[in-house]
């Protein structure tokens, strides 16, 4: 009997140890790859001993491969440089479908000279087919792209299971919206899509109460039917018993996965935020906002008006109001008069002129004469006139 469970047990655990990630890969650096692409217009795209170089000139170009591929794709990565950025699409035409009835999914390449990897969780969109038989990348003219290589994705059965199981235990970040809701586990099925998860709203993936409620109504509905077939009070409770143990289990485990991510918050502010020196903390959404407040304050005390720049999107007012207090934090959209020292935080719009003057894209806020006292980063400093 102990040799016939040994045996079972090691047919259970084959799948597991046996079926691994396939890959299709394509790189451009190999002629052998090259030729099995195609592009609408050849003169744009030259083969070089670092990829594909594309250059589209007066129209858009588009690269592409047909046939089928060795095993369904889930996901797509992609390395490429763009030295000025670009915005490409990526192509798919459904077997079946008319030739010229092509799906574009959109995607951003940063801008870099060197090469920057990019995923496609594909199986989280809603028009991907995984039977795909033409692939390909557009590009608009004007743009310059490097394309190195494509890799196309599968994982098993198996291996889909566990990346459910690892991201039931991802947790979000604390933002703005925690305040009110947390999305709780959500359940998705690939690396790619594991390593994209929070990243977008709604995230992608299915809520973990997809697999919860079914699961308790199944539990419910068996213990009744076991109860009107045995007919036997013992036979009854017990299979209540085993009923109540299972909802007991998966609340239990619900509540232990959104107590940790709790707890993930509060060691993120303590590690990011409490044992950070100044000028080093940052904290949640709003960054190193904190830092740049409590230097300013030290900056810009016994001032009355303190004017405020930054990107609308942030909602930091009510933050820089209560730490200037009893200072009055003026916003951009009212009167500047009288004000000799700004904040500007994040705003790439806000800029000083030669002539020392604070502008706000086109808006004045400040006479000439003004100098940066204090950086703080990107598109951030403190800003005054008074002499």
């Amino acid at each position: 009997m102990f040799r016939l469970r040994f045996c079972l047990l090691v047919l259970l655990l084959v799948p597991l140890t046996a079926l691994a990630e396939r890959v299709v890969r394509w790189d451009f650096r190999n002629p052998a790859d090259v030729i099995q692409w195609n592009a609408t217009v050849t003169s744009a795209v030259s083969s070089t001993a670092d990829g594909l170089l594309i250059r589209p000139v007066g129209r858009t170009v588009t690269v592409f491969h047909k046939g089928e591929f060795p095993h369904r794709i889930d996901s797509m990565r992609f390395t490429m440089a763009a030295p000025r950025g670009a915005q490409g699409l990526f192509l798919w035409h459904i077997p079946g479908t008319a030739e010229n009835e092509v799906i574009q999914l959109p995607f951003v390449i940063q801008p870099s000279v060197t090469p920057m990897q990019q995923m496609l969780p594909l199986e989280q969109i809603h028009n991907w087919d995984p039977r795909a038989d033409v692939i390909g990348f557009a590009f608009d003219a004007g743009t310059e792209v490097l394309l190195i290589d494509v890799q196309g994705m599968h994982w098993s059965f198996d291996e889909r299971l566990i990346e459910a199981w690892k991201s039931f235990w991802t947790f979000d970040v604390f933002t703005r919206y925690s305040v009110n809701f947390l999305w709780g586990p959500v359940l998705t099925f690939t690396p790619s899509a594991r390593a994209m998860l929070f990243t977008q709203l709604p995230p992608f993936g299915w809520s973990f109460n997809r697999v919860l409620l079914p699961f308790l109504v199944v539990i419910v509905a068996a213990t009744i039917v076991w109860a009107r077939v045995r007919r036997s009070p013992r036979e009854t409770s017990r299979a209540a018993l085993i009923a109540i143990g299972c909802i007991t289990g998966a609340w239990l485990l619900f509540d232990v996965r959104m107590g940790m991510e709790l707890l993930s918050y509060a060691k993120r502010d303590f590690t990011t935020f409490v044992m950070r020196p100044l000028g080093q903390r940052e904290l949640r959404y709003m960054e190193d906002f904190h830092d740049v407040l409590d230097i300013s304050v030290t900056l810009v005390d016994g001032k009355k008006r303190i004017g405020f720049v930054s990107d609308p999107r942030y909602l930091l007012d009510s933050a820089a109001a209560y730490a200037f207090y009893p200072a009055l934090v003026t916003k951009t959209d009212a009167d500047q008069s009288g004000i000799d020292t700004w904040l500007v935080y994040r705003q790439p719009l806000a800029r000083v002129t030669p002539s020392g003057q604070l502008m706000l894209d086109a808006q004045p806020l400040s006479p000439a004469g003004g100098r940066i006292t204090q950086h703080f980063g990107p598109a951030s400093f403190l800003f005054t006139t008074a002499p």
